[in-house]
């Protein structure tokens, strides 16, 4: 699974004198790493079943703890002074086969820098930021040598799904962090990103500019992303809120907003291979669109969903290629289960039981 020529780690003394394990520095050099999956057996699955019993006791689960504990374990592991030097990562997973090479890893106090190579498709990756052990953050981007050339390793064999992006910029910050309560922000953005998956679209998704915003709090017994969470999809603006409550049943909320915005920019940022019957439309005015939903599971009656436009001087000034004027005449709507067709429906007033 796992063999190294030389492996040299130097642990904080004063963390273990308390029984923690923090590690102030990392160098490995010519390691290799074969990850194995075929049906349901993987060679690394018993790692993941030696987790138990993080949290505070045995009959809840504090969400916050584990939040702090995972953030806490992964950046004491990390440390500030990292070497790697040819390190070899093999992953099989079925016919599916995934190579790639870290060259030279290095991480110092002032930046982080690395190279990975994919010997499958021939694309090299680099890797450029900053890692704070101390602050519990970091700021990485993501960019290949030749954009637009080749997908991010690992992922098709992961997801089934092609990624590529000519850059990718990924920012975690922890800005609160205690036993009851945990609040990280972060951030990530991608440039000229594309996306293929049969399940998303029979054509690729690209799309020019995304930025996600999250800030999220992590407490008890609930997940929360507060209204400074947004992402920014080309032109267009969402704004979210979103919560749940685990106590005494569950609860659900959400809201999006988009603000006062124009029109046209809804159209025109739209992913390019998704929602192709809207392409190619315009409009003027200004718009803004307000979504909230509310669940207590243990009261469903109470559901609360409401969706509402609101517009001003709203007008399409141009259909595009979409044919919108087709829904104002009788159509078959042809219902699909797994790619296959279970049933048409005839939607106009020849059939009996249409409602104009």
């Amino acid at each position: 699974l796992v063999k190294a020529d030389s492996l040299y780690l130097r642990p904080s003394v004063l963390n273990l004198l308390v029984g923690r394990l923090k590690l102030n520095q990392l160098a490995v050099s010519n390691m290799y790493i074969h990850l194995q999956c075929k049906d349901s057996l993987c060679n690394y699955t018993p790692a993941g079943k030696q987790i138990e019993d993080v949290g505070e006791d045995n009959t809840e689960t504090n969400y916050a703890y584990l939040a702090r504990l995972l953030l806490k374990k992964s950046f004491d592991l990390l440390p500030q002074e990292l070497s790697l030097k040819n390190i070899n990562l093999r992953f099989d997973k079925g016919s599916a086969c995934d190579n790639i090479s870290i060259p030279l890893c290095e991480s110092t106090e002032e930046r982080l820098q690395s190279t990975v190579l994919d010997k499958r498709t021939g694309a090299t990756w680099n890797i450029e930021g900053i890692l704070s052990q101390d602050d519990r953050r970091f700021e990485i981007k993501i960019f290949p040598d030749e954009p637009g050339s080749k997908e991010f390793p690992l992922i098709k064999n992961l997801s089934g799904a092609y990624c590529n992006s000519d850059s990718l910029n990924v920012r975690l910050d922890e800005t609160d962090f205690s036993s009851q309560l945990v609040h990280c922000s972060g951030e990530l953005t991608a440039v000229n990103l594309r996306v293929f998956h049969s399940k998303l679209s029979d054509d690729t998704i690209r799309v020019k500019s995304i930025s996600n915003h999250l800030s999220a709090f992590i407490g008890k017994d609930f997940f929360e992303l507060d209204s400074a969470t947004y992402m920014r999809l080309n032109e267009l603006q969402f704004n979210f809120f979103a919560r749940h409550d685990k106590k005494p049943q569950s609860v659900y909320s959400l809201v999006i907003k988009t603000g006062r915005q124009n029109a046209n920019n809804f159209f025109s940022s739209l992913p390019e291979g998704m929602f192709s019957e809207l392409m190619g439309i315009e409009a003027d005015g200004n718009h803004s669109y307000t979504l909230r939903f509310h669940l207590d599971v243990s009261e469903p009656d109470s559901l609360a969903f409401d969706s509402q436009m609101e517009k001003e001087k709203f007008r399409l000034r141009k259909f595009g290629d979409s044919g919108l004027l087709k829904m104002s005449t009788e159509f078959v709507h042809t219902v699909y289960e797994k790619d296959r067709p279970v049933k048409s429906i005839v939607v106009g007033p020849s059939n009996p039981d249409f409602v104009p």
